[in-house]
C-alpha cells in the first residue's frame, strides 16, 4: 500500500469512527485515536518516518483550535467541555471520595467549532508542543491524548502497565473551583472513557479541517 492509500484510509477511517461518536458510540473514540496515532504517532523502534511526513512533509499546516499564548492561567481545556447539572446547589456537599451529594458525573463533549476560526499550525508543533490541557505548570498534549486514547502506551505497552492520564487531576481541579455548599471536588466519579473520546474527536475534527493534509489524499 502506497502512502497516499494509507493516508487516504486512515482519513476514511477517522471519518466513519467520528460519525458513529456523534450518534452516540463513546467506544468510538478509541477507533479514532488509533488512526491519528497511524498518522501522527513515530512508533518507538521504528525506523520509518510518520505517514505525515512521508507524505505530506514534516511541516504540514494543520487546523489548531487552541489559542495563541500567552495561555489562560490555572485550568485551560480548549478540546472539551465539562458540564455538571445541580439542580440545587445548597443541597449538594461532594467528597472527594465519591458522588456522595447525588451530583452526577460531568459530561465531557468535544468543542468542534468553525474550522474558519482555527489557527493553522505547523505539524510538530500541533502534535507534541501545544497545550491541549494546561494546569498550574502540568501539559498535555495531542499526543498524549492519542496514545492514551488508543488504548496503549507510547511503547505499546496495555494500559495497565503505564501511569494513569491526567484526565482525573485535570478535572478534580476543574470542579473544586466551585464555591458555596459545593466544596470538595469529584476524584473517583469521572468517566475517563468519555474524556479520552471527546479529545480524539475533537482533535478528528481539526484534522479532518486541515486541507495541506488532506489534500495529498485524495
Amino acid at each position: 500500500m502506497s502512502d497516499r492509500d494509507e493516508l487516504d484510509g486512515c482519513l476514511k477511517e477517522i471519518e466513519t469512527a467520528c460519525k458513529a461518536y456523534d450518534a452516540g458510540d463513546l467506544s468510538a473514540g478509541k477507533k479514532i485515536a488509533r488512526s491519528l496515532r497511524a498518522i501522527f504517532h513515530q512508533e518507538v523502534g521504528s525506523t520509518a518516518a510518520p505517514l505525515i511526513s512521508r507524505q505530506c512533509g514534516t511541516y504540514t499546516k494543520l487546523a489548531s483550535s487552541v489559542v495563541k499564548s500567552p495561555y489562560p492561567q490555572g485550568l485551560y481545556s480548549p478540546l472539551m467541555n465539562f458540564e455538571i447539572e445541580l439542580a440545587a446547589v445548597s443541597q449538594h456537599v461532594v467528597s472527594s471520595s465519591g458522588n456522595a451529594g447525588g451530583v452526577e458525573p460531568p459530561s465531557i463533549k468535544p468543542r468542534l467549532g468553525r474550522a474558519d476560526k482555527f489557527r493553522q499550525v505547523q505539524a510538530p508543533d500541533w502534535w507534541k508542543s501545544e497545550p491541549v490541557f494546561l494546569i498550574d505548570h502540568s501539559k498535555v498534549t495531542r499526543r498524549d491524548c492519542v496514545i492514551w486514547g488508543s488504548g496503549a502506551g507510547p511503547d505499546g505497552e496495555p494500559p495497565s502497565m503505564v501511569s494513569a492520564p491526567l484526565f482525573p487531576l485535570l478535572i478534580k481541579a476543574k470542579l473544586t473551583g466551585l464555591r458555596g455548599m459545593a466544596q470538595g471536588g469529584f476524584h473517583q466519579i469521572v468517566p475517563i472513557h468519555e474524556a479520552h473520546a471527546a479529545a480524539a474527536r475533537q482533535i478528528a475534527h481539526e484534522v479532518l479541517h486541515s486541507p495541506e493534509l488532506k489534500k495529498p489524499a485524495r
